[in-house]
């Protein structure tokens, strides 16, 4: 199960990083064994055209949405096979999302993966085990989760902290001008896990 860490990284990686790779000999991929789990920098710069909310025939548009870090530039121009369906226009983050430090990723038993959360209410912060997150969940629904046991392993993605901003362009109501724009700044994502496993 270990090695087959090096797959899951390597499927988390952009098409374009596989044109430059080259024959690995069987005796250097045996020494590759990710008993310590496997490291994956990442690095993110997204933009979207439009996101709009439609109802009883009234569109609520936002328009020119960003989103990484830094300062902003205009966008760069799409050079490629899908060129005359790319947009041009817009604005877009110099920088990307920076992620501090690697994703890590490893396997391990739901009991010994663990996440931090605050009861309602303000008291102190609890260490809580997937198991026993997923078995309480099953529990208040009155189902029961036949495939999770504290032993089942699962792949484990911890996220370490970020910088990262979220910039909307342009706000409007129908076809009319824009109201404005809007800023997030400072999005955070440290302390986010993602346990993946199989199922019988």
């Amino acid at each position: 199960m270990k090695k087959s860490l090096i797959a899951a990284a390597l499927a988390l990686a952009s098409v374009p990083a596989f044109a430059g790779m080259t024959a690995v000999d069987d005796e250097v991929l045996s020494a590759q064994t990710g008993q310590e789990g496997v490291s994956v920098a990442l690095t993110i710069r997204a933009h979207i055209d439009e996101v709009s909310w439609i109802d009883d025939g009234n569109q609520l548009t936002f328009g020119d949405i960003a989103i990484g870090s830094g300062d902003t530039q205009v966008r760069s121009s799409y050079v490629g096979p899908l060129a005359a369906f790319a947009t041009t226009g817009g604005v877009e983050y110099k920088n990307p999302v920076i992620f501090l430090s690697p994703l890590r990723i490893d396997v391990k038993e739901l009991q010994q993966a663990t996440f931090q959360a605050t009861p309602l209410g303000g008291s102190a912060a609890q260490t809580i085990t997937y198991s026993d997150f997923l078995g309480a969940a099953a529990a208040a629904n009155g189902t029961v989760n036949a495939d999770v046991s504290a032993t089942t392993q699962a792949i484990v993605i911890e996220m370490p902290r970020t910088i990262a901003n979220v910039r909307v362009g342009s706000i409007k109501v129908g076809g009319g001008a824009s109201m404005g724009g809007l800023e997030m700044k400072g999005i955070d994502m440290a302390g986010t896990k993602v346990a993946i496993w199989g199922h019988n």
